[in-house]
Order: structure tokens, then sequence, then C-alpha cells
């Protein structure tokens, strides 16, 4: 594993890291606002902006981001409340599976976190991982599940868990059919005898 240390960025890197993130121009007051509240750290710049979208405080219309003035922006003050924010905004069940996530390990399988919550309704397993996804607070990669909180976008969803769940049911109802098969050709075969 490669470690990158990320320096603290100064304001107008801030204000480059939040253009990129909006993909739209930032004015220097309210980059200078998240900066002077982040200090600059990367990761919570993302977090604050990510805080501020969902309180509404940061939002499109007509094609555009807009929001309100600067002076009146609940900032979050640590990296714990600005994802403390977020999570409140998801399900009580979204809530469990992600602290099971955070119990397994940072890369987890579908199969893990069903260990972990010993849930026997995968369907709803697969509806708090899917609402973690939308929310950001997980990536789905390759059938694993990456707890991440410093992602952009869900690369995947669990859509593809489902659909390869689907496949091992099926593989296992076959399987389970060829040896009922097998047991009653042997059974026929011994009452013959």
């Amino acid at each position: 594993m490669t470690r990158i240390v990320l320096r603290r960025f100064g304001s107008d890197e801030t204000r480059q890291q939040l253009a990129a993130l909006l993909n739209d121009s930032v004015s220097a007051d309210f980059a200078e606002a998240v900066h002077r509240e982040t200090e600059g750290n990367p990761f919570f710049v993302e977090e604050v902006l990510k805080a501020l979208i969902e309180q509404g405080s940061v939002g499109r219309k007509s094609g555009e981001w807009t929001r309100g003035e600067v002076a009146d922006l609940v900032i979050p003050q640590s990296v714990k409340e600005a994802i403390g924010s977020r999570l409140d905004r998801v399900s009580s069940g979204c809530n469990e599976i992600l602290r099971a996530a955070a119990v397994v390990g940072k890369t987890f399988t579908f199969e893990e976190v069903v260990a972990a919550v010993g849930s026997e309704n995968e369907e709803a397993l697969l509806d708090a991982l899917d609402e973690a996804t939308a929310a950001q607070l997980l990536v789905a990669e390759r059938g694993e599940a990456s707890r991440s909180l410093t992602t952009r976008s869900a690369r995947c969803s669990t859509k593809s868990i489902r659909r390869r769940r689907l496949h091992r049911r099926t593989a296992g109802g076959a399987r389970k059919s060829s040896r009922s098969d097998a047991r009653r050709r042997r059974d026929a075969r011994s009452s013959l005898y």
C-alpha cells in the first residue's frame, strides 16, 4: 500500500478544489469561509461541501450552483460533525449497516456484512447498502464495498451484488435439484434389486 500525504491547502487551492468538486466557479468569500473552517484539509473541504449541499445551503437552481450569504452559512466545525450530519440523513437501517461495515474493515464483501449483521433479510441489507452508496458514504467496486468518505461518486451499485446473489441462488438450486434427481435414480435402482 502506498500512502500519499496531502498537505493543507491555501485559500486559493481550497477555492480550486471547491470549483473542481462543483464543476463551476466559486466566489473568493465562499472559498475563504470554507478554508477558514477546514484549515485547508482537502478531506474536510469535501465533507463540508457535501454537508452544505445536504443541508440545502448550497444547491442547484436552473442548472447553476447557488448559495445563501456566506455569513448565514452553517459550516460544520469538525470532520466528525460534517460526517455526523450526513449520517443523520440516512435511515437507521443504513446506519446499522455502516456501523457493521466499520467493524468488518475498510473493504468488505457483501457476505461479510451479512455475517456481521446476521441479516436474514438480504433485500433490506441491499437496500441499506444502496442508500449508503447513494449518500456517498460507501463506494462499491467489483462486487466489494469499500467504506469511503473521500470519494465523489459511486463507481457501481449493489445491483451487481444482487445479480451475483441471484446467480448463486440459481446455481445452488440447480445443485440441490441435481442431487435430488441423483438420489431418486439411486433409490429407484436400489429398489430394483
